[in-house]
Parts: C-alpha cells; sequence; structure tokens
C-alpha cells in the first residue's frame, strides 16, 4: 500500500456535513442526494466529486461528503456548505455537524484522473468526477 499524500501536494479539501434524516425520507436518501449534488455542484470550477455515507445501524444517519481541488478549493468548500445545506434540506430532520478536512489519500499519488461510480457493500455510493 502506498503512503498517505497531504493535501498540500495534491490539492483536496473535503466538506462534510452528517445529519439525521427525517423518518419518512430515508428511502429516497442512496439516489436523491447524490444525484442532486451532481445535478447542482457538477459544473462547479473545483468540485471533484461526492460521497454518500449512510450508517448500517442507523439508517437515518447521514454524512455527504464533497471534494473540492484547485487553488481556491478552500473558499469553495466554505461555499459548498450553503448549496449542500439546500440539496440535503428536504430530507434534514437537524444537522449534527459540518466540517472541512485537508484531504489525505492512501495512494503513493493522487491526481484528478480518477473516476469511480461505484457501490461499495450496498451502503456508499462514491461518484468522482475527472
Amino acid at each position: 500500500m502506498g503512503q498517505a499524500v497531504p493535501a498540500s501536494e495534491c490539492g483536496v479539501t473535503a466538506l462534510s456535513m452528517e445529519f439525521v434524516s427525517k423518518p419518512e425520507e430515508a428511502h429516497r436518501l442512496r439516489t436523491a442526494i447524490p444525484a442532486a449534488i451532481e445535478g447542482v455542484l457538477g459544473q462547479v470550477p473545483g468540485f471533484s466529486g461526492c460521497m454518500l455515507l449512510i450508517s448500517d445501524k442507523e439508517p437515518r444517519l447521514v454524512t455527504v461528503i464533497t471534494f473540492w481541488e484547485g487553488e481556491h478549493r478552500a473558499g469553495l468548500s466554505r461555499n459548498g456548505v450553503a448549496w449542500i445545506r439546500k440539496i440535503a434540506a428536504p430530507f434534514l430532520d437537524h444537522c449534527l455537524q459540518v466540517r472541512t478536512h485537508d484531504a489525505f489519500s492512501p495512494v503513493t499519488a493522487l491526481t484528478s484522473h480518477v473516476s469511480v461510480d461505484s457501490v461499495v457493500e450496498d451502503r456508499y455510493r462514491v461518484s468522482v468526477r475527472q
């Protein structure tokens, strides 16, 4: 396995929002949130993808992570907070936390040429744009 590459070298910032969904909306999260994020943020310069995590123990506990790259990634991720809150609003019971992270990857080199669109353990949808 490779070693972690710091965000300063790979240029990636992650914005995460953890929330509890409305009980009546939990069944729609897997498809609706990634599609809405891609629809709203897909053409925004610096947006490089998203990940949706749904707890296997509590299906209403959700984490949305968006990835930002480029010179102005920190500012873009801060602006992304308002976008993510608007996207999550129809599903949101209450927000637990919003955080910005420097992203690290356990690979030798991270490039923006990664293309992943798969379901892992039928719980996590990964969508990273080229």
